[in-house]
């Protein structure tokens, strides 16, 4: 993998002597090559940025749906999709209920990436990037260099997720500029127990898990910005905006928004219930108890009769 990453690097001709410094190559690049890469490069059209939007699917990790950057060079032949997701080879389910499952962003080829969405019949869409041709090199590069170091990010509902991470590598690459959002939904301003409530509104299971792993995070505590959803930000997109050191705006999509794969998977909320595995639990150790007594008193019936 780290290979074909340094390819996809020195094919888009980003940073060129400078990766030929860290990565201690031998083979020279001459400036009238590296002014070739630059020229094609500065093309608007020679690199397409899209944020991804998944919806929800069936497990429970998915009821609140996926984000991702899709990075396309069709010139090169190269589509990935680029997404953050929990390493559980390097972290357990205790590590997810505990806040500290290792997490890192992952290059994986487009047409693999939506296969397996398909499979699971969760709809995708694509926002096309309002960047300039510098930034969406440097948003390849950021993803990469991500991708190349690999898990070292501990995932946290609240504050390092899918969504929030993909900001991140944005403004990353478009730094000073930042990404802004004029609204913002009210549930991600409110209490932290409401956010919980919404975004698991689908599965109350999910939402016992949830308030059982963020019990402890207070109101406030987190930013408003990383409490967004993919759902939420496929709703505030039209508004999100791109503000750079002197205050210019532009907005973070163009075009229309594209529909990749269909949403053909039907939500069906499980019918047993948190509270009715309480009662049944509540009922299970009272027969429990009352199975005691009773054989404990037939035992010393039987036993009193035996000294007769």
């Amino acid at each position: 993998m780290r290979s074909k990453i340094i390819t996809i690097l020195l094919l888009l001709g980003l940073s060129v002597s400078g990766m030929g410094q860290t990565l201690q190559t031998t083979q020279k690049v001459d400036s009238a090559q590296v002014a070739r890469l630059n020229r094609v490069a500065a093309n608007p059209n020679f690199i397409q940025a899209y944020l991804l939007v998944i919806s929800e699917g069936k497990a429970f990790y998915s009821v609140y749906g996926h984000a991702a950057i899709r990075m396309v060079c069709k010139e090169k032949g190269l589509d990935y999709c680029f997404t953050f997701e929990m390493d559980m080879n390097k972290s357990s389910y205790l590590d997810v209920f505990t806040r500290m499952a290792k997490a890192g962003f992952a290059p994986v080829p487009t047409s693999q990436f939506l296969d397996s969405y398909k499979q699971e019949g969760r709809g995708v869409k694509a926002f096309q990037l309002n960047l300039q041709p510098k930034e969406k090199q440097n948003l390849w590069k950021v993803l990469d260099e991500e991708a190349m170091n690999g898990s070292v990010w501990t995932f946290d509902y609240t504050s390092v997720n899918c969504m929030s991470m993909v900001t991140y590598a944005i403004n990353k690459a478009i730094a000073p500029a930042e990404v802004k959002l004029k609204t913002l939904p009210q549930v991600t301003q409110g209490d932290m127990g409401e956010w919980m409530d919404y975004v698991s509104r689908r599965s109350p299971w999910v939402r016992l898990i949830m308030h059982s792993v963020l019990w402890n995070v207070k109101d406030g505590e987190a930013k408003s910005e990383d409490l967004l959803t993919p759902e939420m930000m496929e709703a505030v997109m039209p508004q999100a905006v791109i503000a750079d050191a002197s205050g210019k705006v532009r907005s973070l999509s163009i075009g229309k928004t594209s529909t990749l794969l269909p949403q053909v998977y039907q939500d069906n909320p499980c019918w047993f219930r948190p509270w009715m595995a309480l009662v049944l639990t509540v009922l299970v150790i009272v027969m429990a108890i009352g199975l005691y007594r009773k054989r404990t008193t037939n035992n010393q019936k039987a036993k009193g009769n035996s000294t007769k």
